[in-house]
């Protein structure tokens, strides 16, 4: 599909199409829209058939989102002289929601409202409370021919199609939309139905849970922090401000063709959290603010183009442990040549198997995380093991060097190491747990103990002074830390050298 609408593009921009009347250019299009929705609305209902469509909530004004939708059927409500009217309340009502499925269920009954209607439509939105839990009610009434109440929860049924007496109401469809936006709601823990209750016209309802007001919840989150930050520590602030954990790896998506980004999306989202970006300029802003796992990034782009999104990203302290993969269409040796130049991870050829680039992506993500591991597990493996790029190295050289200097400073705080880093502490802390999947604290621990298993190793030591020499005050949380840490006593672990040493 994706391809036929590429194809259309293309085709409308050469000079072939001059031979082809603008009208039939126009029904091509139309029909190739129609028919790129209807396989749309197809993958979405069989993903949600086996329970694989991907929900990425987050906090969406209803209010605004539903009259910035409304706008976008500007033209059909200029064309057939509608006569739309809100009746919704000068306040933000918030609800947790996926955009993208948002969209589809309120465009979906916005849609049928505009196409089916006589002269006019009208979009209210009220509060109520479902077991005194707040909740939004959202109606879409048209005065179009009123559907009979025997099939008011039929037509939710899927491939479902009704023709009235008159104007045919839904036989033009597909039978689809009003099945998946009502299955999408219930994934929003919400409903849809068809009100026959109203008898003056045809009146569909969308009711979903509400959040509270920004202004109500930052009232509460203060009232929550008065009581529970005198308790928490400098780096489990840091932490909760900077490393929400998810449970797929976070996919930077950046294609500057919306059908094509929207394919891979769709790929990919089984396996990994994904966001988009449309160029290089935008996937930058995106990586500022947010822990990207790998970037996958098409060649050429306006703006900012892949390459010189790699080696900004390559470049950047910051960022460059981020992989990237670049995508092209561009199969020469010097454009390969260009993509190793800008430090790009894997580079992959257009047309490509999905398969193939989920597996690439896999596999740098557990290639990195075995690094990590070793790294973690073994008392000498050597910090520069899980460095991926020069920038890295330097960086966790000096953090390590740093660290080693000040082992006996039993006191080593996490504002000392970024003051010498010259970091602020919550850069610091993503950078290191980008680097190492570790924390702060975590990693001067490791770094304690790697010294005491080297300290260890060379024997005619006391394990009470290697632990003091290692920062360390008590023998047995020494002992704990280490046998948690290498899956050995620090006895063990001296009398197992001791062994190998008089072989």
């Amino acid at each position: 599909m994706t391809l036929i609408i590429g194809s259309l593009k293309r085709l409308k921009d050469s000079s072939n199409a001059q031979n082809i009347p603008e009208k039939d250019l126009g029904l091509i299009e139309k029909q190739t829209k129609r028919l790129h929705d209807l396989v749309n609305q197809l993958l979405d209902f069989r993903k949600i058939e086996s329970a694989a469509y991907k929900m990425n909530y987050s906090r969406v004004d209803i209010n605004m989102f539903t009259k910035d939708l409304c706008t976008t059927f500007s033209p059909t409500i200029e064309s057939k002289n509608i006569n739309l009217t809100f009746d919704i309340p000068d306040r933000c009502y918030y609800i947790t929601a996926d955009i993208d499925a948002l969209t589809k269920i309120i465009g979906n009954l916005l849609s049928n409202a505009f196409k089916y209607c006589q002269k006019y439509v009208s979009v209210s939105l009220s509060e109520y409370d479902d077991n005194e839990s707040p909740c939004i009610r959202l109606r879409i009434n048209n005065d179009g021919e009123r559907l009979p109440d025997n099939i008011s929860e039929d037509i939710f049924t899927p491939f479902y199609q009704y023709s009235g007496t008159g104007k045919s109401v839904i036989s033009s469809g597909t039978g689809l939309g009003l099945s998946l936006a009502k299955s999408l709601a219930e994934m929003h823990n919400g409903a849809l139905y068809y009100d026959k209750d109203r008898r003056d016209c045809n009146s569909f309802v969308l009711e979903m849970p509400m959040e509270m007001t920004k202004e109500e919840e930052g009232e509460v989150k203060e009232d929550l922090m008065m009581e529970v930050l005198p308790d928490r520590s400098l780096e489990e602030r840091v932490t909760k401000d900077t490393d929400t954990p998810e449970s797929l790896p976070l996919i930077l998506l950046v294609e500057d063709e919306e059908d094509m980004r929207s394919f891979i999306k769709d790929e990919l989202c089984n396996n990994f959290n994904i966001l988009e970006a449309s160029n290089g300029k935008e996937a930058l802003e995106i990586i500022e603010n947010k822990n990207i796992s790998l970037v996958v990034s098409d060649l050429m782009m306006p703006v900012i183009d892949g390459l010189e999104l790699c080696k900004s990203i390559k470049t950047d302290l910051n960022h460059c442990h981020i992989p990237v993969i670049v995508l092209t269409a561009k199969v020469s040796q010097q454009t390969h040549i260009d993509a190793l130049e800008s430090r790009a991870d894997a580079f992959i050829e257009k047309p490509f198997s999905t398969d193939h680039l989920i597996a690439q992506i896999t596999n740098l993500l557990a290639n990195r995380d075995l690094m990590r591991a070793t790294f973690s597990n073994s008392p000498y493996a050597n910090v520069s093991a899980i460095a991926s790029n020069p920038i890295d190295e330097a960086f966790l050289k000096e953090l390590n060097d740093y660290v080693m200097c000040n082992l006996s400073n039993r006191n080593l705080s996490v504002e000392a190491v970024a003051d010498h880093m010259n970091m602020s502490i919550s850069t610091l802390f993503r950078k290191i747990k980008a680097t190492t999947s570790m924390s702060p604290l975590d990693f001067i621990r490791l770094c304690r103990l790697k010294k005491a298993a080297e300290l260890l190793n060379e024997g005619g030591k006391k394990i009470s002074d290697i632990a003091e020499r290692v920062g360390i005050n008590s023998p047995s949380y020494f002992t704990s830390c280490f046998m948690k840490q290498f899956g050995i006593t620090p006895s063990e672990f001296a009398k197992r050298h001791q062994k190998d040493d008089t072989k």
